[in-house]
C-alpha cells in the first residue's frame, strides 16, 4: 500500500498535492479553493452533452460486447478542477483505488439523468435505453478525458511525491514509464 502524505495550505487546508512555481497563482488559488468531490460533481452535471456512441467492442475478452459512451462538454474551470484539483478524480484515485471508485459511481450516478434525457429519440439499433443504463450502472463505467484534451502532458505541474519518486527513478522509454 502506497502512504500518501497530505501539504497544508496557508488556510490550514490539508491538500493532497502542491503545485509547482510554473501554474499561475489565479490557478493554483482555484484549485486548491474547491474542498470536496461534490463540488467536482456539481460543476460537472451543469456540463451538456454534446455526442452518445453505442461503442462496439472487438478486442478479447470483450468482443461483442457494446458499451454507452457520451461525451459532456464542460467549461474550462470545471475541466480543471475534475482532472487537477487536489480533491478531483485523480486525487480521489490517489487516496485509494476504493475512494476512486466510489467517486466514479457517484459521478456517473449524478451524470446518468442528464446523459438519459440527451439519448431520448437517439438510441441506436439494438442498444435501448435499458441497455445503456445497465451499461452506466455497470461496475467497469469509468468517467475520463479524452486523451486529446491533455495540453502539456510532458510538463509536471503538480507535485505529488509518490508521483514525482516514480518520475524520478523511471527508465526513460521503459514499460513502467
Amino acid at each position: 500500500m502506497l502512504g500518501v502524505r497530505r501539504a497544508v495550505t496557508a488556510t490550514g487546508m490539508s491538500v493532497l498535492w502542491k503545485f509547482t512555481s510554473q501554474v499561475p497563482e489565479e490557478r493554483r488559488n482555484k484549485l486548491l479553493a474547491i474542498s470536496s468531490f461534490r463540488e467536482v460533481i456539481d460543476r460537472l452535471v451543469t456540463g451538456t452533452v454534446e455526442a452518445f456512441t453505442a461503442e462496439r467492442r472487438r478486442d478479447p475478452p470483450c468482443s461483442g460486447y457494446v458499451r454507452a459512451s457520451f461525451s459532456i462538454g464542460v467549461g474550462e474551470q470545471a475541466f480543471d478542477l475534475f482532472f487537477n484539483s487536489p480533491v478531483g478524480y485523480r486525487a480521489q484515485y490517489c487516496i485509494s483505488v476504493e475512494r476512486g471508485r466510489e467517486q466514479n459511481r457517484l459521478l456517473i450516478a449524478a451524470l446518468t439523468p442528464t446523459c438519459l434525457r440527451f439519448l431520448a429519440g437517439r438510441e441506436e439499433p439494438g442498444f435501448p435505453t435499458e441497455s445503456v443504463l445497465a451499461s452506466l450502472q455497470g461496475t467497469d463505467a469509468k468517467v475520463w478525458i479524452p486523451e486529446t484534451e491533455w495540453p502539456n502532458v510532458g510538463e509536471v505541474h503538480i507535485e505529488f511525491q509518490p508521483w514525482m519518486l516514480k518520475m524520478q527513478t523511471a527508465n526513460e522509454g521503459g514499460a513502467s514509464d
